[in-house]
């Protein structure tokens, strides 16, 4: 879906008027949730280099209250990520149990599929993607089902092209049961799988794999150790994460609405 607005936005605003500026490379998505008064079809990035061209060296002032208060409500999102991590109970949160995988990628080579709702979108935060190329998820339209198929062919691109490169797949259960079987596929190919809740760890096994059951932050970074010492198969690393593991509030509702 394209982003749904507030009511209240103002993206361009000409006297009594709202407008809305849209960019995008498919002239199909314009006037999709609200009419584009001003319709800019081609790449972002080409677009907004040719208005800051006209726009010579005006800059938006970094002490406006709209600014400081931007800031503000990011370092306390900051704050409240940073204490939901630092909670290692078990079981544990999503957040927690993101940690010792992010302090994982940031000394691995590993291409990353992430799919799932709460996994994906908390993924997104919680997995910073530092080179180009190197993350795989279900975009915007949150497709359940690809990510074995998305790690499936990085594994061959890597077994190809980069041999040193390894995939780790990390998903939710929703995202997992869409296309569990595709592990009989996949177990013919080098790929590391990471789910949660359930006895995924099991199938896995059951299918020549290796299967790792964790529940804290110390088993997580073992099971990824053991894992990728792995030189071929998969393995599978179900997170068992509580039941009640939310995501952080969100400022509008419809950000975490249910589509059910």
């Amino acid at each position: 879906l394209a982003p749904r607005f507030n009511s209240n936005v103002k993206v361009i605003q000409k006297r009594d008027q709202c407008l809305f500026l849209e960019v995008d490379i498919v002239p199909e998505e314009f006037h999709q949730n609200v009419p584009t008064t001003v319709p800019l079809l081609g790449d972002i990035g080409e677009t907004l280099y040719s208005m800051l061209t006209e726009l010579d060296d005006w800059k938006y002032s970094e002490n406006s209250k709209w600014m400081m208060d931007l800031l503000a409500n990011a370092q306390k999102n900051r704050d409240t990520v940073e204490r939901m991590a630092a909670d290692h109970s078990v079981p544990l949160n999503y957040y927690a149990a993101y940690t010792p995988i992010r302090k994982f990628l940031e000394q691995s080579d590993v291409l990353v599929v992430n799919e799932g709702a709460n996994t994906m979108d908390i993924g997104r935060t919680m997995m910073p993607s530092v080179l180009p190329r190197s993350r795989l998820d279900a975009g915007t339209f949150g497709t359940m089902g690809v990510g074995h198929g998305y790690s499936l062919a990085a594994a061959l691109y890597c077994r190809d092209h980069s041999p040193k490169t390894k995939v780790l797949v990390v998903q939710g259960d929703s995202a997992f049961g869409f296309s569990a079987m595709e592990l009989e596929t996949i177990a013919r190919y080098p790929v590391l799988s990471l789910s949660a809740e359930c006895r995924y760890d099991e199938l896995c096994k059951a299918l020549g794999g290796d299967g790792y059951f964790v529940r804290s932050v110390p088993e997580i970074e073992q099971a990824l150790a053991e894992a990728f010492r792995k030189t071929d198969g998969p393995s599978v690393i179900n997170v068992i994460i509580s039941t009640d593991s939310e995501r952080k509030a969100q400022l509008h509702p419809w950000l975490a609405r249910s589509k059910v």
